[in-house]
């Protein structure tokens, strides 16, 4: 494929002292907050599926065995005490096989929607480039609509689960949430100058933070009020919303062409955009992928801290029920989140650039994951969510990094390089993690957060090592 021109010369903004979109007619022009009310409605909606289907898996295989269909058993309602637990019980052993089965379709259903996500993801950040934003925001919301409009046909008819297969294969092809958020973190690019790109990049994260752990809470709680078919519905029906949002409220920042390129020119934009020389020529961007190893390394035990944690507290000596987990949950997502917010603002008030905010945040989560390693009463693992204030802030950081180093016109090809990584992790990370989990639990139920802190600890110094190579590229003066 050849390097990616920029969508029109004549108002591409190459040196970007203004904004892309400022060069479009001001009908086309969005408003300052365009993509976050999105972006909050369908992390919603992707964190919220997660309890619906424990809910259905469970009580589904609940009544199909004949232990527990004739015991008055509320899954994930009344607690886990598995501490108090006789391990040698008909009834344990039966909660225990239903819960491994549970897990066992979850982890299904990710391996599938992950797995196709991982192909199409760099296709729509190339396909964004040319074709627009807007087009990008669309297919996956429509694909993750259909996800859930099978997901509650198989809980109102009460199908079989592998039918939930299909609709997360839809999810996959379409790009899943994931290839949304790239595009949403384009988009900012789109509109806003360097300088400003920092503050919004850690708005849109902050929104999604909270949208998810309010998810996961209040339908929770809905489930247990009503049933599950409501609140699937009702998330159903926020995803058509997002799509009249989109269709009527979103503005197409971007002049596009006419011309396109081959599937497989697409498919390869991401690794070019990775790995071609700079527009001087005189070093490759390959110095990017160091900032994806940063990433990577943090969004591993970031991605799947939530299940660690709901393993290490469930079990001696801790032996929380759901309640205390769920709070532990809203804890570190209100810390994480919030933290954010207010950190960029203060740090970039004392002058920090985005490279020192990225190691201020590394330090920041290193100490939670041995807080929570070493705990073994209540109060010290929410002691821990207190250091993970600025934790979070990394991850915006190095997305700032990226987007900063590369033109405007490949900037979806850019973002797809971060949530291809991002989507790896969920896929392979939450796998590993888990084995370690369980392989460490005869000496030390929290090793595996020692190994979280490690892998912190790797991306503090890979972050640092990169922001003494990576070189923003320099523009020649027509």
């Amino acid at each position: 494929m050849a390097d990616v021109k920029p969508i029109n010369d004549s108002t591409e903004n190459s040196d970007e002292e203004t904004p892309l979109i400022a060069s479009q007619p001001k009908w086309r022009q969005p408003r300052t907050i365009v993509v976050e009310p999105l972006l909050c409605i369908v992390a919603m909606c992707w964190k919220g599926r997660i309890p619906l289907i424990q809910y259905y898996l469970t009580e589904r295989f609940t009544s199909q065995n004949p232990v527990l269909s004739n015991e008055s058993y509320a899954p994930l309602t009344n607690g886990n005490d598995t501490c108090s637990s006789n391990r040698s019980d008909p009834w344990y052993i039966a909660t225990q096989h239903v819960q491994e089965k549970t897990s066992q379709w979850i982890l299904y259903q990710n391996m599938v929607m992950f797995t196709l996500a991982l192909l199409s993801v760099p296709f729509y950040g190339a396909f964004s480039d040319y074709a627009g934003r807007r087009i990008v925001l669309l297919i996956p919301c429509v694909g993750f609509a259909l996800h859930m409009l099978v997901n509650t046909l198989v809980i109102f008819l009460n199908l079989e689960p592998w039918i939930m297969l299909i609709g997360a294969a839809i999810d996959g092809i379409s790009g899943s949430p994931r290839a949304l958020s790239m595009a949403a973190w384009a988009y900012i690019a789109d509109t806003n100058v360097k300088e400003a790109r920092a503050r919004r990049f850690v708005l849109l994260e902050a929104c999604y933070g909270f949208a998810s752990g309010a998810a996961q809470i209040a339908l929770g709680y809905w489930i247990k009020a009503t049933s599950i078919l409501p609140p699937s519905i009702f998330l159903t029906g926020c995803l058509l919303f997002c799509f009249i949002y989109i269709m009527f409220f979103v503005p197409e920042p971007r002049v596009l062409r006419r011309e396109r390129l081959g599937v497989c020119d697409y498919l390869s934009g991401m690794v070019q955009v990775y790995t071609k020389k700079d527009p001087d020529g005189q070093r490759h961007r390959g110095q990017l992928l160091i900032l994806l190893l940063a990433l990577f390394l943090y969004v591993t035990p970031g991605t799947n801290k939530a299940s660690l944690l709901t393993l290490f507290t469930t079990d001696p000596p801790l032996c929380w029920g759901a309640v205390l987990v769920s709070y532990s949950y809203g804890a570190i997502y209100t810390s994480e989140n919030l933290g954010g917010l207010v950190g960029v603002l203060v740090f970039k008030r004392l002058g920090l650039t985005e490279a020192g905010i990225g190691v201020v945040s590394l330090l920041s989560a290193l100490p939670c994951y041995v807080m929570i390693a070493f705990s073994w009463k209540t109060w010290m693992v929410f002691v821990a969510s207190v250091f993970v204030l600025f934790g979070n802030l990394i991850y915006p950081m190095i997305v700032t990094l990226i987007s900063n180093a590369c033109e405007a016109n490949v900037q979806g090809s850019a973002m797809s390089g971060v949530i291809w990584i991002d989507t790896l992790c969920s896929l392979f990370g939450g796998v590993l993690l888990n084995e370690i989990y369980q392989e460490t639990l005869f000496f030390m139920n929290g090793f595996v957060f020692l190994v979280c802190g490690g892998m912190v600890g790797l991306s503090l110094l890979v972050f640092i090592c990169a922001t003494f190579v990576i070189k923003q590229p320099q523009h020649v003066p027509k």
